[in-house]
């Protein structure tokens, strides 16, 4: 995957560049588009023509390849992967150690889980898995 830009606070915070300042919307560096709702942390790579829409979080440490659509509400965990044009519906959650092949479809409210059996008072932080999500020869 190549054309990523690496976001920098500097570059994050300003308005410029598509900061967070309330009624714009404008391309980020590099040739993305990110709705000024949504919050791009530091650190994270995002590829050229990449569209993430409103309320979406990417977060540290996520990589989304080029020509990618994020629709409201989706959250990109640190460590996630998404290969180029990577379709992900509304309402989706990608966590740690997803990685999705070129030419992938993450339909609506689809939350992407790391470990195999969760519980909310049982910390398995060191039994995340990876999960790779392949594209479908047609």
């Amino acid at each position: 995957m190549n054309n990523k830009i690496i976001l920098k606070s500097s570059e994050s915070e300003n308005p410029s560049l598509g900061g967070s300042q309330p009624g714009r919307n404008e391309v980020r560096g590099g040739g993305f588009y990110v709705h000024p709702s949504s919050i791009i942390d530091d650190g994270c790579q995002i590829g050229e023509g990449t569209k993430i829409w409103h309320f979406s979080h990417v977060m540290s440490g996520a990589v989304i390849g080029n020509n990618c659509n994020l629709g409201q509400n989706v959250v990109v965990s640190p460590k996630v992967t998404l290969g180029n044009n990577v379709r992900v519906q509304n309402n989706v959650s990608i966590y740690e150690g997803v990685i999705c092949e070129d030419d992938v479809f993450l339909g609506p409210s689809a939350v992407l889980t790391n470990v195999i059996n969760p519980r909310s008072a049982v910390s398995r932080k060191n039994e995340y898995k990876t999960t790779l999500i392949k594209r479908v020869p047609v």
